[in-house]
């Protein structure tokens, strides 16, 4: 337990080696330094996932893999203002509790369901300890327990797991723990809509097809790294598909494309403007590049290269931009002339070579603030685009 001992204890060895605290721990007889040091490591391991629980130290944090397993707090926040707002939540897979924790703030209430007796101790005392009193705990199979108990709520969110016996990652729904697909009709008997989280690497259409009754898909990037697939079903709803980015400021980029958009051809670009716009992650993900190039009317490079350009700044792109200053000849003799340090970053966009092969072909180094776009254009002409990001205003909170 996080006694007052230990929690001085993590304080005060927050930066030190754990495993020279494990050899010295008979030099503190009043802690359990083995229980401290999985503190000590998860709140280094969660400095970024889970700022705002990294640094409360009331809060437990669990083993590794069950840690890494969780929600992050950008996700979890997103689900939480856009999803629970006044409803009475369950939550079917609780596991560490993070999305529960963050649903609470903003739900009526939360009925959380864990069936891993260590992990919802876990959570239980957090919330506790953490002052929550809408969150109702249950430990046990969420099947069994929503097939025999008189529990009903607003929505059902489920995050089923996606590691086999032998701890090896799995992506189709139907392999998870438990198989949504399987209690589709349960879940939708306890709540008029389910939200379940899923693998970024999942196809979106068959899993749509899949599940049935999808009325939403959100797709979540943090900091343009696609991390979690969403999909609201439910009887009723308006069908749409949102992508989402959010920056580590807890800003977010939206982009939700109308049915025009989705069914009108983009158009393309025989020469490179004066920007070069490269949408994020999650519009990548949902394949919405030629959706975003109509919203924005900008341009596209190349159907395959997913790169927009433009000769006006449009600040409210969701994704990079960058100022272009040259378009270049991939050669080693070339970038000697562009980049006298020899150090820029370079992204492959529809092009033979990756980037590894290029950095090393060319003799360049990897960082500074110049980036190269190694592309093709429409005529199939194969170039290099050299260029600097352009900072963007602040986005919109979710």
């Amino acid at each position: 337990m996080l006694t007052e001992a230990t929690k001085q204890f993590v304080l005060e060895h927050i930066d030190d080696d754990p495993a020279l605290l494990l050899l010295q721990r008979h030099r503190y007889p009043d802690v359990d330094v083995p229980f401290a040091v999985t503190q000590i490591e998860g709140r280094r391991k969660a400095r970024a996932k889970l700022p705002e629980l990294s640094a409360t130290p009331d809060f437990e944090f669990p083993p590794q893999l069950n840690l890494e397993q969780a929600s992050s707090e950008h996700t979890a926040l997103f689900k939480a203002s856009r999803y629970t707002l006044g409803k009475d939540i369950i939550d079917i897979t609780g596991g560490l509790g993070i999305d529960s924790l963050y649903m609470s703030r903003h739900a009526k209430s939360v009925t959380y369901i864990e069936r891993n007796p260590e992990l919802f101790c876990i959570a239980s005392d957090n919330f506790k300890s953490l002052g929550i009193s809408n969150i109702r705990c249950i430990c046990g199979d969420c099947a069994e327990i929503l097939a025999k108990e008189d529990i009903k709520g607003d929505l059902i969110y489920a995050d089923p797991a996606r590691r086999d016996s032998n701890n090896r990652k799995i992506v189709s729904l139907s392999d998870c723990t438990p198989d949504i697909t399987a209690m589709m009709g349960l879940l939708l008997d306890k709540a008029p809509q389910v939200l379940i989280k899923a693998s970024p690497m999942l196809d979106i259409k068959s899993a749509e097809r899949t599940l049935g009754k999808v009325v939403e898909t959100a797709v979540l990037a943090v900091r343009n790294e696609c991390k979690e697939l969403l999909f609201l079903c439910g009887e009723e709803g308006e069908r749409r598909t949102v992508c989402a980015d959010i920056r580590s400021d807890r800003t977010c980029e939206i982009f939700c494309p109308t049915e025009e958009e989705l069914l009108t051809a983009p158009q393309y670009s025989d020469t490179v403007g004066r920007y070069i716009y490269d949408p994020n992650s999650a519009i990548s993900k949902a394949r919405f590049t030629g959706a975003v190039a109509i919203h924005y009317a900008l341009p596209l490079l190349h159907p395959n290269s997913r790169l927009c350009t433009g000769d006006m700044l449009t600040e409210d792109f969701p994704g990079r931009i960058f100022e272009v200053c040259d378009t270049i000849q991939l050669t080693a003799k070339e970038i000697r002339k562009v980049l006298p340090l020899g150090k820029a970053n370079i992204v492959c966009r529809n092009f033979p070579q990756s980037t590894a092969e290029l950095h090393r072909l060319l003799k360049v180094s990897e960082g500074g603030d110049d980036f190269i776009f190694a592309t093709t254009l429409k005529n199939g002409k194969k170039c290099g685009i050299l260029c600097r990001k352009v900072q963007k205003p602040l986005y919109k909170s979710t």
